[in-house]
């Protein structure tokens, strides 16, 4: 853990580097981006903070779910609302696995419910769906892109594939659990790795049913936060490219999540600027959209965590006071 902390600096400041050789490549001027900046839509604003927080329940249900497939304790779906918010936040100056993992396990050992390496276990378990579902996406969206074809029939490949996907799980899982058990029985696989494959053989996080509403949720999460990217550049005025928007989100969310930048910085931004450049805009236009991207991202997750953590502390302190009275 203390490596990962260490590439943290690392990682930011390429990034920071990636991002700012955009606006260079570009020749992007000061009024570029104030006329990008003036034409935001403040409708459209407010949807794109409902939208990021459908996002943030979506995936405070699923931690709740595979927690609670392990715990018998129970927290309320809000407590692990507001821990979401935070990772998001927190991952937007650290690598973003990172933040997420220290976030989860900082939230579960607060309240007693695991420890922390049962925590990581259900992290990377609750993740591998976030990415099967990301996956599909991006290959519908592909499918879209570089095959031509109509948004219906991509839609269409895309169901189509959850259908599949939820059908096949069993198989799934049935792999899963041959491996573990192989590998719990290989004298050559390390012990503490050789006891979590035994582990994980027993735990109810392998039942069918529990792995298919995770893979439904990451499903609505992925497809809530393409809608989350298509207001924002519907807000700066470009409706015209809002089914752009819609199949080029999910390429930069996972260029953002495999790069582990933090906040995906650079990365996401290379891949929205290439999606944009592409698809008819001008290099300069195409940069201070980007830059708009970001600059509304950000402010989104600051409001949506500030306004998340501002009513919990006001709440809590209200109860202070009232069993102190």
């Amino acid at each position: 853990m203390t490596r990962r902390w260490l590439i943290a600096l690392p990682l930011f400041l390429i990034g920071t580097f990636l991002f700012g050789l955009i606006f260079h490549h570009a020749g992007l001027t000061w009024s570029d981006f104030r006329n990008t900046i003036q034409s935001l839509n403040p409708a459209l604003v407010l949807l794109c903070l409902a939208l990021l927080s459908c996002v943030f329940l979506l995936s405070a249900l699923k931690w709740q779910l595979v927690t609670e497939a392990q715990s018998t304790k129970r927290l309320g779906l809000l407590y692990y609302f507001r821990y979401v918010c935070l990772a998001v936040f927190m991952g937007q100056a650290l690598p973003m696995t990172l933040a997420n993992a220290a976030t989860r396990a900082f939230a579960m050992k607060r309240r007693e419910v695991m420890p922390i390496a049962k925590t990581t276990g259900l992290f990377l378990w609750d993740q591998g769906f976030d990415l099967i579902a990301l996956g599909l996406l991006v290959f519908s969206g592909l499918l879209h892109f570089f095959f031509k074809m109509q948004w219906m029939t991509s839609v269409l490949c895309f169901l189509l594939g959850v259908i599949a996907i939820i059908l096949l799980m069993p198989l799934f899982l049935g792999i899963v659990i041959w491996i573990a058990s192989l590998m719990g029985k290989l004298k050559l696989v390390p012990g503490p790795l050789r006891e979590k494959c035994i582990g994980l053989q027993r735990t109810g996080i392998l039942n069918p049913a529990l792995a298919r509403k995770l893979f439904l949720l990451s499903t609505a999460k992925f497809t809530t936060s393409a809608l989350f990217y298509t207001a924002i550049i519907m807000a700066y005025g470009f409706t015209n490219m809002s089914l752009i928007a819609f199949w080029g989100a999910p390429s930069a969310e996972l260029a953002g999540i495999l790069s582990q930048m933090p906040g995906g910085l650079g990365a996401l931004d290379w891949t929205w600027m290439g999606i944009m450049v592409n698809n008819g805009l001008t290099p300069q236009v195409a940069a201070a959209l980007t830059l708009g991207i970001r600059c509304l991202l950000l402010s989104a997750y600051v409001i949506t965590t500030g306004i998340t953590w501002s009513i919990y502390l006001l709440v809590f302190r209200a109860r202070r006071h009232g069993l102190q009275d």
